[in-house]
């Protein structure tokens, strides 16, 4: 029988062939990522969660629902890492400890958002960190390493090149995620973090800024609000009387009597603080710096310590802006 080669045939075969394996590995792609999600939905969050309810048990439920979607984005991008780095593992113990380890690192970026929404807690200070720290890194690491270990190792030969190249893609993942978690959450994480204490060096014999003249001089009335650290709500105003002579500034907080001395710079930056008794064995450290931004505005952020002998019992912290009094 003769056979007649047909190259149009021979070229729809081999173009099907293609397709079906492009196919294939589009699919296998996305089922990676569907994974990861649904893993770290469930296993990440939920151990986040477990961790979470040595603080409070009521936290330990809020935290799935707070924790879920930017564990299913984690997920995710663990989903997408694995299966890049799918053809570069020798074995399964390979395999896992990449897990583990990316985990982990992603683990971390879930921080923020789970940290910024405990107004449900009194606030513990570094005690609060500590434990919703370990609680992400302990979650990713969990998630990770589920993730991994359903993850299926393929059959074909394994790369041998290229780890600088994969080193960097890992870099580049998670740079990205902090630099995305960075723009939405930071601000709001800094107003959850622990307030500073003041210390006497602190308040006490400022030194007097580079300004020259009294443009600064006046009343100015002032609003700011509370970090939620100082375990004060709400908002805060006032009426100083600032009195700038050259580099030396005072300021004079209203209704108070107390006199803050420190001093100004010529860009409008400033600085005061003072310490005084506020009753028996009790004293009241304050420190306020900011910015004037021009003649008739100032921002500002003014913090307190309050001392019971020599123990600090709060420190609050207030940030806000200021006008001229007309």
């Amino acid at each position: 029988m003769l056979f007649v080669w047909n190259p149009a045939t021979y070229w729809r075969a081999m173009t099907t062939t293609a397709i079906k394996n492009r196919s294939t590995q589009v699919l296998i792609a996305l089922k990676s990522l569907a994974g990861g999600a649904i893993i770290w939905c469930t296993v990440g969050a939920g151990v986040a969660a477990l961790i979470s309810s040595l603080v409070i048990f009521v936290w330990a439920i809020y935290v799935v629902t707070v924790a879920a979607p930017i564990a299913a984005l984690l997920g995710c991008v663990q989903g997408l890492w694995l299966y890049l780095e799918r053809l570069h593992w020798k074995n399964s113990g390979e395999r896992m400890r990449f897990g583990w380890t990316s985990g982990a690192a992603l683990g971390l970026l879930g921080f923020a958002p789970s940290y910024i929404h405990i107004e449900i807690l009194p606030s513990h200070g570094c005690r609060d960190i500590a434990v919703f720290l370990v609680a992400a890194l302990f979650g990713g690491m969990a998630a990770g390493g589920v993730t991994a270990k359903l993850t299926p190792t393929p059959d074909g030969p394994q790369g041998a090149s290229g780890r600088a190249r994969r080193v960097l893609v890992g870099c580049l993942l998670i740079l990205i995620g902090a630099s995305v978690e960075y723009s939405l959450y930071w601000p709001a994480l800094i107003r959850k973090l622990p307030i500073p204490r003041l210390d006497e060096s602190s308040v006490i014999n400022l030194p007097a800024g580079s300004a020259r003249g009294s443009l600064w001089s006046g009343c100015f009335q002032y609003n700011g609000e509370f970090f939620w650290a100082s375990g004060v709500a709400g908002k805060e105003g006032g009426a100083p009387f600032v009195q700038q002579k050259d580099g030396v500034l005072r300021v004079s907080l209203g209704g108070s009597g107390r006199e803050l001395s420190g001093g100004v710079d010529e860009d409008g930056r400033f600085w005061a603080g003072a310490q005084a008794p506020v009753g028996q064995g009790e004293t009241l450290r304050t420190l306020v710096k900011g910015r004037f931004l021009d003649k008739d505005h100032l921002q500002y952020s003014l913090r307190r310590s309050y001392l019971k002998g020599t123990t600090f019992q709060n420190t609050t912290r207030v940030d806000g802006r200021g006008l001229r009094c007309r």
